[in-house]
């Protein structure tokens, strides 16, 4: 279990991925969907983190700003790509796991 339903909307949980043992972000969107992604930049592997003014994530070295609501997509920055998709499943119990 990396989660909850009940985890607060507009905020993001930090998590080690089980399939790659690196550092990834759930954030529960302020639609109520739940994402989540590996959370070193795509430039220079600096952790990420999320912005709930912009609900954007972002990188504290060099600013670059990926949206997570799409796909992680890269905003603005010297990021080459889109921060890689960590599947989840959602629980009917509530719970959120990798999957």
């Amino acid at each position: 279990m990396i989660g909850a339903t009940s985890q607060a909307s507009n905020s993001a949980k930090t998590f080690t991925d089980p399939a790659n043992s690196q550092g990834a972000v759930l954030i529960h969107l302020g639609n109520g969907n739940f994402v989540a992604y590996d959370s070193a930049c795509t430039h220079e592997g600096v952790t990420v983190n999320y912005d709930p003014a912009t609900q954007k994530l972002v990188c504290p070295r060099h600013g670059a700003i990926f949206d997570p609501a799409n796909g992680a997509v890269v905003l603005s920055g010297p990021a080459p790509s889109p921060l890689a998709k960590v599947t989840i499943n959602v629980k009917s119990d509530g719970t959120i796991t990798v999957g």
